[in-house]
């Protein structure tokens, strides 16, 4: 592995494993950027609890299925990618999967981006109705 170390910084040109060589880019650029996983039962106009996260600072409820997720450290820009899953176990609205959405039909209600934050619902995917959800899942990457 070529490389050099100067004043606690590492250079490095390739990574490799034995058997697979990646740039640093490939790393660095393929790795999640912030990630939560939240209980978004809580009350509207609180920070919900958060189980586990990477670079989420906050989770702020809006309304119900309506979150604000807030990062510790700012995205370079808004063109990051959002995935995320929620778990629909209890919920009234019959039998659906649950999903994470920039949108939701049903409510007119649209999230916004910025390196700061991201606004996300979460609906089922049968009738598009917002609901809460014990376990909201949200992994953003750049």
């Amino acid at each position: 592995m070529a490389g050099s170390l100067t004043a606690g910084t590492v250079t490095l040109t390739s990574i490799t494993d034995g058997t697979y060589t990646v740039t640093p880019a490939v790393i660095s650029n393929g790795i999640v950027k912030a990630w939560v996983n939240f209980d978004g039962t809580g009350s509207s106009s609180t920070n919900q609890t958060i189980r586990s996260s990477y670079n989420v600072s906050s989770v702020y409820k809006n309304g119900t299925g309506n979150y604000t997720i807030n990062f510790t450290n700012a995205l370079a820009d808004t063109n990051y990618a959002v995935a995320g899953v929620t778990s629909i176990a209890g919920y009234s609205g019959g039998s659906a999967v649950g999903i994470v959405s920039e949108y939701s039909s049903s409510s007119s209600t649209y999230g916004t981006k910025t390196t700061t934050a991201l606004q996300i619902v979460t609906c089922d995917n049968n009738s598009d109705n917002l609901f809460d959800s014990y376990s909201v899942n949200c992994s953003i990457f750049r």
